[in-house]
Order: structure tokens, then sequence, then C-alpha cells
């Protein structure tokens, strides 16, 4: 797994964003602004790396309207 635990627009009042590979923390509070880019950085070498076998990628990008961040 490679991506934040809910979504990007729940309030200002929750805890940082968090960023996960599987179940660590790489990044808190994660720049949003991003992200698009990364999961499909990540997605790719994924793809690389397993292109020899079957597999299942979901890519769901969290910001495929307007810009919420700068």
């Amino acid at each position: 797994y490679f991506g934040i635990p809910y979504s990007n627009d729940m309030g200002r009042k929750n805890i940082p964003l968090p960023l996960l590979r599987d179940e660590q923390v790489i990044e808190a509070p994660v720049a949003q602004s991003p992200i698009t880019r990364r999961y499909t950085e990540e997605a790719l070498k994924f793809i690389q790396t397993n292109r020899e076998k079957p597999f299942f990628l979901y890519l769901p990008h969290p910001s495929v309207h307007l810009p919420l961040f700068p």
C-alpha cells in the first residue's frame, strides 16, 4: 500500500494527513500538491518491478478535479 489513509478534504481539525507505505508513516504531514505525481511514479515502479507476473493495480488519484492545494 502507498497512499493516504483517509480523504484529503476531511477538514483541518484532523491530525496531519500522513503518507503511508504499507502500515508505516513515511511522511506527515504529506505535501499534497505533488501527490498525484507521486502516486503515478509509485505505480510505474510497481509495474516495472512486477511486469513478468500478473498483478492488480488500483490507482485512485485523490486530486483529479480543480486544485485544492496550490
